[in-house]
């Protein structure tokens, strides 16, 4: 079984310590992964760190709110990410970090976790 430093560093990620910076391509969201890597797999993990980390400005997104995120996009809707690179260009226009604050400062009016993210993937336009 794959453990997340090993996905993590096949991606070039660092998982940093709680007294670490973040920055670029640096997460400290150590627990997050690992929950998702359990609850769904490696596969699904790859897809989750590969669609935040190759889609333009989303690799200070490494947090566990931008990892969940995206992790429960993939989940709800499986098939769009089979569609390989219009799956991540259609991430290019969407700044997870401000969508994450967005869906923080609306926590009373919208869903804590679900299909939040779908309406801004197809409010940018891609054809998935």
């Amino acid at each position: 079984m794959s453990t997340v430093e090993s996905v993590c560093a096949d991606l070039k990620i660092t998982i940093a310590q709680c007294h670490e910076p973040t920055g670029p391509l640096r997460s400290k969201a150590g627990q997050t992964l690992c929950r998702i890597l359990i609850e769904h797999g490696e596969e699904h993990l790859i897809i989750t760190l590969r669609t935040i980390v190759k889609s333009s400005g989303n690799d200070r997104a490494l947090t566990a709110a931008g990892i969940q995120g995206v992790s429960d996009l993939v989940l709800t809707h499986p098939s769009w990410s089979d569609h390989g690179l219009a799956w991540i260009v259609a991430l290019d226009n969407i700044d997870l970090i401000e969508f994450a604050k967005m869906a923080k400062a609306n926590r009373k009016a919208v869903p804590k976790r679900g299909g939040n993210g779908g309406n801004a993937v197809r409010a940018s336009g891609a054809d998935l």
